[in-house]
């Protein structure tokens, strides 16, 4: 919670979250905090949340690219 996001302006961004279940880790201080700045999660593997800003979530969302 210590980044400045007047300065920095990060796309993605992984965190350390100690929640075993999805409802707990909604309702994590850290998950707010992010979701509050417009940030989504994206993925969740083991520990780690990964939350993406809306314009990467529009990114991530869009059509596939083409050979």
């Amino acid at each position: 919670m210590s980044l400045d996001f007047t300065r920095y302006d990060p796309r993605v961004i992984a965190v350390e979250c100690h929640q075993a279940v999805f409802r707990d880790v909604c309702q994590s201080r850290v998950y707010q905090y992010l979701e509050a700045r417009g940030y989504g999660l994206v993925a969740w593997c083991g520990l780690t949340l990964v939350m993406a800003s809306a314009s990467m979530q529009r990114a991530l969302s869009g059509p596939a690219l083409r050979a």
